[in-house]
């Protein structure tokens, strides 16, 4: 701490022993780094020419022995290490030879150094020289492309500012130094940012732990969490393999993904509460860019976000590992040793003063909700080791982290876990241990701790072993669930397992703490909550498949299964059904499956265990489609699509239809750069439409390689598609994310498209413009020729105050539109948005449409005061949902606090997450709206019915905060809402009869993989059915005016003619965007100053960097 820092006015002395920041310059007098521990880095990949890390890169040996460094003479002891200095790493190329560094340059990448990427090019012979089942792996392997090539070929960073935080070099006058400066860094690419599909993931972590690393480095979020990574996970942690796993960066206790599984080590950020370090009072304070939550370990400080954090911890394993080494130890390190050193090493963050000081989140001794166990020590951590004080073994294996429990239907669980003894069968580290197992009520409970069992041996192994039996039924007494749920922890509990061991005369600690959630509700349906086992991001549908009058739920699991579940919670006859294995899992395809973690022959393996590589399915992100392909209602068909870029019909049997599956073309993602952001698969949903009128449905089908793709009911595609869909002026290349919108918006008898891409403009780092489109039904003669598809005015631009928030998820216009007859005239409005903005409404021919929505006057039952509200990054939802007769829009927004939160930085700030609710005929909020919601809102778009017979309708919506509300457009809740279920909720809910009793049923699940069913007193043929699932119908048309219901045993509102009350001539307008005519205008002068003041304080907390506001 430089003293003339602790003379600043209101420093906390207490802090001035503790220091700044990890204490690495102190660890680095015991070790810096051995390049025996391997980081590997699994992100955006590695851009070769960054300097400070030239050096550190892995080269795998066993993959150049045709291809070794040109030696000195007289030769080096070292046949690798030419020059000497320890480790083999790309200097060796030219040490003999300088000249060698050029010749090797001109014959690889070209980029003007020398680098590992010079070697994958010249070196490559299609050869699979180390047995390891990677081909050419010689410094690192690509996952999303499956080739040995990391290097990030769209230029986006994060991976390589992963590396640099972690690994890079010191003492070589090229930037900062790394926590791990000696370790060495392998490169593994497992998406083109850090927003990423989680197969890859797994393959990546597979491919580093048979890579021997030592750490893996994952400040990642994916969008889906399967088997195939959870068990990827399990292989690393049975390999004594550390995974170092980012929180995020959003500001939320929300679960992400990877990190949120079994035995990962999450991680976020800490910062000093100033902008200037040298100015600041205390270094300590909660980053508001940064997640927390019951899982939380370790609070990392440094000027960034969770990815900073992931960075710095990660090299802290490193020393650990290294130290390991340097020890000697006879038991290698595990990687549940490594968490216990982090957690036990940390220095405690306990302020008594933040309870009454605004700016700062409460801490106390101990664990906490915002700080977990503390900052990083990694000189204390590498004390540990190398003086022989390794803590024991703690884990809590089961229940599943934030697992929900229905007392009702569970009312004891058992808890699973491991006393000292290793999950990889070696023996145990110290000969005796003592423990004890207990539980308290809440999240981050600070007292009365009941114990539930103890003991003096060690417990588990290969297997983790009962600890204790809990009778939840019994422990939910103490909680009141007649109240209604307010606080998404309410009813939590959290179990703590703590670990003693005597050892050179000290007493040595492990502790082991989860979180569960107790659910007690009567309306739950028996059989449910069921664990699916696999993330659900995917929406359900309610469809009666068998015929029984009892409907199924129709829902696609991350892990690649269509599922048909019945009232009881089991599977329809049939179901559920399988999608193809990913493509370097097929045997009739360049495979991987000949690598160690997937043979039994372990042979010139170093790791046990295996993984089932049957779990390596197709995955799917957008909800299902349900409809009469070939124009009979009696002969369903289930259609789904795969991030993989796979289109799949199904019949209702569960038997693939004849002509499938069809998928992309690869050409059309053959090529990525920077200014080319390209996948071949899908993350929207299928859109069943008759686009020709000829009495049957064509699959539309928008995809990530920029192109929409349309095929007949037995796979031949349309006439006229597939279609590139890019602004013609333009040459940038970018995902389509969003699920198109269709309908006969121009009123000539046929339908039109209507989607965005994730096109943006403007100037770099603020981008404040996107693109829509509306395309007509014939498509184009030539597929790169997208002016022939266009409607007249098309495309139009999309504002927003920032577009670039989010790779892959978060860019341009992402969010899918909406269709409906505002103003009874025939034709269609469309709802379109690009992100952080009003909602616009458009006419079929690109102009504005007459009513703006206001979004700074709330309405006057609204219990939020955060103004103004701005859209993110959900969808849209039309609706009759007050009884004033117009159509009204209903979207999730995010106060402007939210831009103020962020940039605060180190000092706490709140805002207000919302669901927002707007009357298109005036343009103001509706009287209730907008709502206080418990978090943001991802990917789905609200549903509404009237569930309690009132005759007002209810907009159903779930957030990451658990919950399920229910709103009327008063802001009242029926009686039993909100629904907890524990999970993020990212899938939209859906209702319908499941049990056949006329009364409807509400279904919604989460990314944890619990789905749940809950019965209600709506009458399904009297329940105002506006919207009633993802898309609003079973074809997904997003299109209020297409009928809703019509495959059910009653109808919706839109299944019989609506009645449409015009707006009038002079309808007031304020907020959001205005038009004058026919193009786009900017924003009204209110929106104007928002925009620049929310701008100008995005760019001062972002300058110069990539990072966004939501990671």
């Amino acid at each position: 701490m430089p003293p003339k820092w602790a003379k600043n006015k209101g420093f906390r002395q207490e802090e001035v022993a503790m220091g700044t920041g990890i204490h690495a310059d102190r660890a680095w007098q015991r070790t810096i780094g051995s390049p025996q521990a391997i980081i590997a880095v699994l992100d955006s990949g590695i851009k070769g020419d960054e300097n400070s890390l030239w050096a550190r890169h892995y080269l795998n040996k066993g993959e150049l022995s045709n291809c070794k460094p040109e030696q000195t003479d007289p030769p080096a002891a070292d046949e690798w290490d030419i020059d000497g200095n320890g480790r083999f790493n790309i200097f060796d190329y030219s040490a003999a030879n300088p000249d060698k560094a050029g010749e090797l340059d001109a014959a690889g990448n070209q980029n003007g150094k020398l680098d590992p990427g010079d070697l994958i090019r010249t070196c490559s012979d299609g050869n699979d020289d180390d047995k390891n089942g990677f081909v050419d792996d010689i410094s690192g392997w690509d996952t999303m492309w499956n080739d040995n090539n990391p290097y990030d070929d769209t230029r986006y960073g994060h991976g390589t500012g992963e590396a640099r935080d972690s690994g890079a070099a010191g003492n070589d006058g090229v930037g900062d130094i790394g926590v791990c400066p000696n370790c060495s860094i392998l490169n593994v690419r497992v998406g083109d940012s850090f927003v990423v599909d989680v197969n890859d993931f797994a393959t990546g972590v597979i491919f580093a732990v048979d890579s021997g690393a030592s750490v893996i480095q994952e400040a990642l979020g994916a969008v889906n969490n399967t088997s195939y990574a959870k068990a990827a996970i399990e292989y690393a942690y049975l390999n004594n393999v550390a995974i170092i796993a980012s929180a995020a960066d959003e500001l939320s206790f929300h679960h992400n993904v990877p990190g949120t599984n079994n035995h990962t080590i999450y991680v976020h950020a800490i910062v000093h509460d100033q902008g200037d370090a040298k100015k600041s009072t205390t270094f300590l304070n909660f980053n508001n860019c940064t997640n927390f939550g019951g899982q939380l370990l370790l609070s990392t400080p440094g000027g960034g976000c969770s990815s900073e954090a992931t960075g710095i911890s990660a090299g802290h394993a490193g020393l650990i590992y290294s130290a390991a080494i340097k020890a000697n130890l006879d038991l290698r390190l595990s990687s549940e040793e490594v968490r216990q050193i982090l957690i036990q090493s940390a220095d405690d963050i306990s302020i008594p003063e933040a309870a009454d000081d605004e700016t700062k989140f409460p801490s106390g001794p101990g664990w906490d909700l915002h700080f977990g166990y503390g900052r990083n020590n990694a000189r204390r951590s590498v004390d540990m080791v190398l003086d022989d004080q390794i803590p024991p073994e703690a884990d809590i294996d089961r229940p599943y982290w934030f697992e929900p429990i229905d007392v009702i239907g569970r009312p004891q669980i058992e808890i699973t876990g491991r006393v000292g003894n290793r999950i990889d069968g070696r023996k145990s580290r110290y000969n005796a241990y003592t423990w004890v197992l207990e539980y308290a009520l809440g999240v981050d409970p600070k007292s009365n701790w009941v114990e539930a069992a103890s003991g003096n041996s060690g417990k588990g192994g290969a297997e983790a072993e009962v600890l204790a039996t809990l009778d939840v039924a019994k422990l939910s007494e103490q909680m009141d669930f007649s109240k209604m749920t307010k606080d998404s922890h309410q009813h939590s509990v959290t179990i703590r397992l703590r670990v003693t061991a005597d050892h050179n005369g000290a007493s040595l600690q492990g502790e082991f703490r989860k979180t569960i959630l107790l659910i007690k509700d009567e309306t739950l349906m028996p059989g449910f909550p069921r664990d699916l086992g696999t993330s659900l991001e995917s929406s359900p549908k309610i469809i009666d498949l068998n015929g029984d009058g009892a409907e199924e739920i129709i829902v696609a699991s991350s892990d690649g299964y269509i599922h048909a579940i019945q009232q009881d919670g089991t599977e329809a006859e049939g179901w559920p059904v399988a999608l193809q294995l990913r493509q370097e899992m097929n045997p009739d395809a360049s495979n991987i499956r000949g690598i160690c973690a997937f043979r039994d022959n372990k042979e010139g393996c170093n790791q046990q265990g295996t993984v089932n590589l049957e779990l390596a399915k197709h995955t799917v992100m957008g909800s299902v489609a349900v409809g009469a392909l070939t124009g009979d209602s009696s002969d369903l068909s289930i259609v789904t699509l795969s991030w993989d870029g796979f289109a799949y019909v199904f019949d209702q049997i569960g038997q693939l239809r004849e002509g499938w599956p069809q998928r992309t073309d690869p050409e059309n993602s053959a090529y990525t750069s920077e200014d080319a952001t390209l996948d071949e698969g899908f993350f929207a949903a299928p859109v069943l439409y008759d686009l020709d009128n000829d009495g049957d449905l064509e699959i539309i089908a928008a995809a990530m390689d920029q192109h929409v793709y349309v095929w007949h009911h037995d796979g031949s595609p349309m006439k006229g598609w597939p279609v590139l869909v890019n602004d013609p002026l333009e040459t940038q290349r970018a995902r389509i994310i969003c699920t198109p919108a269709v309908g006969d918006a121009d009123g000539d008898g046929f339908g039109e498209i209507a989607l965005g891409t994730n096109e943006i403009f403007g100037s770099g780092g603020a981008e404040n413009e996107a693109r829509g489109y509306l395309l007509k039904h014939t498509g184009s003669t030539n597929k790169d020729d997208i002016l022939q598809a266009l409607e007249d005015g098309w495309p139009v631009t999309t504002f927003g105050l920032q577009v670039n928030t989010l790779p892959v998820v978060g860019r341009g216009t992402p969010t899918n539109p909406a269709m409906a007859d505002l103003d009874g005239d025939g034709t269609l409005e469309i709802n379109l948005d690009a992100i952080a903005f009003t909602p616009n409404l458009w006419r079929y021919d690109g102009t504005r449409y007459a009513v703006t929505l206001d979004n700074f006057e709330f309405g006057d039952l609204s219990d939020s005061k955060d103004a103004p509200t701005y859209t993110i990054i959900n969808n849209g939802t039309f609706a009759r949902f007050d009884p004033f007769g117009g159509i009204d829009i209903i979207k999730g927004t995010a106060g402007f606090d939210f831009a103020l939160t962020f940039v605060q930085g180190g000092q706490r700030a709140v805002f207000d997450h919302q669901l927002s609710a707007w009357d298109t005929e005036t343009g103001y909020y509706v009287r209730g709206f907008p709502r206080v919601v418990a978090d943001w809102q991802f990917f789905m778009n609200p549903t509404v019915v009237d569930l309690d017979n009132d005759g007002l309708p209810e907009v159903l919506n779930g957030t990451g905060g658990y919950m399920l509300d229910a709103f009327n457009y008063l802001g009242e809740q029926p009686a039993g809402f909100p629904k907890q279920l524990g999970g993020w909720i990212i899938s939209s809910p859906t209702f319908g009869d499941l049990d056949n009793d006329g009364k409807l049923e509400v279904v919604n699940m989460t990314r944890a993989g619990w789905l749940f069913a809950w019965n209600t007193d709506g009458i399904a043929d009297a329940s105002k059915i506006e919207w009633q699932t993802f898309g609003h119908d079973a074809h997904n048309t997003h299109n209020y005016n297409a009928p809703v219901a019509q495959y059910n045993n009653y109808a919706g509102t839109t299944d019989k003619p609506p009645t449409v009350d015009p707006p009038g001539e002079n309808q007031p307008s304020s907020g959001g965007g205005c038009t004058t005519g026919g193009r786009p205008q900017a924003p009204g002068i209110l929106g104007l100053l928002a925009i620049c003041l929310m701008g100008l304080l995005i760019r001062q907390r972002y300058a110069g960097t990539a990072t966004s506001l939501l990671m």
